[in-house]
């Protein structure tokens, strides 16, 4: 029993730690950037993504600065592969600038008032077969630093929002992780396979000390015969963490007896053998 529990915690303190190993489990506290998921680079996956400053040349729209179709800078697939992403009133002079000083996605801020909502699209190509097939879509996006907002914290109170894609809500996971980041996952699990995928996105409304920050963005996906990919993204509970110290604190209980053990059965040996 005792052998379970302590092989139980070890598997525990391991996924904890960020390591993605079994199907995928990943920590978001943990990570220092964005997640590789485990199909990526297999046959049938495409992926793309923007890192930080990349989202906006310079000047951007004659420094209007509204997103329209950057260039990935990172993936095997592209803009002539259908990738898009943009604002869609980009052509309105009155709507939001989103691009920041730093050519990233910014939205809202200290002393920004209100700023209404923001809506963009992001078309997602797929190297699969069309037909009744398993389709994952996994986007990951990462904010800038907490900077004079009030902590990474405040990341989290203004959440991008993902619409459904066929009727199919996403999983969605939003946290700090361990470089003092706002970093989310998203995932669709979808039947069938389309060539593109049209994902809408929102950038809710924003007030003051609670920004949209995006600096760095990727978008995975893969399509199986046999079923969707088993990566997933967690947010361990505060009880959770508890729980795995508990564990390790078992596992070095378990290996500290182990030795002293060892130590009193060689002193043991010792006396007897000085006895004969």
């Amino acid at each position: 029993m005792k052998a379970e529990l302590v092989k139980f915690f070890v598997i525990a303190v391991v996924a904890t730690a960020g390591i993605g190993a079994v199907n995928g489990q990943w920590v978001i506290q943990s990570s220092a950037g964005l997640f590789t998921p485990s199909f990526r680079g297999a046959e049938d996956s495409a992926w793309f993504g923007w890192g930080a400053g990349q989202f906006f040349s310079d000047p951007a729209l004659g420094g209007k600065r509204r997103l329209l179709n950057p260039a990935p800078t990172s993936g095997n697939v592209g803009l002539a592969d259908g990738v898009t992403f943009y604002q869609l009133n980009w052509t309105d002079t009155t709507a939001e600038v989103i691009g920041s000083s730093t050519n990233n996605i910014h939205k809202g801020g200290a002393g920004a008032g209100v700023k209404p909502p923001v809506s963009l699209s992001l078309g997602a190509p797929t190297l699969g077969t069309n037909g009744q097939v398993f389709t994952t879509i996994i986007i990951q996006g990462i904010s800038l630093t907490s900077g004079s907002f009030g902590g990474a914290e405040a990341y989290l109170i203004n959440q991008p929002i993902f619409g459904d894609i066929n009727g199919v809500s996403p999983e969605f996971v939003m946290g700090i992780n361990s470089d003092n980041r706002a970093q989310f996952w998203v995932k669709y699990d979808l039947i069938g396979n389309q060539t593109l995928y049209d994902i809408p996105i929102l950038l809710p409304t924003t007030q003051n000390q609670a920004p949209v920050s995006i600096a760095g963005l990727t978008v995975d996906s893969y399509w199986s015969e046999t079923g969707f990919a088993s990566d997933f993204a967690v947010i361990p509970e505060p009880s959770t963490w508890l729980l795995i110290g508990v564990g390790i604190a078992l596992v070095l209980f378990s290996q500290r007896r182990r030795v002293l053990n060892a130590s009193s059965l060689s002193s043991t040996k010792e006396i007897q053998s000085k006895s004969l």
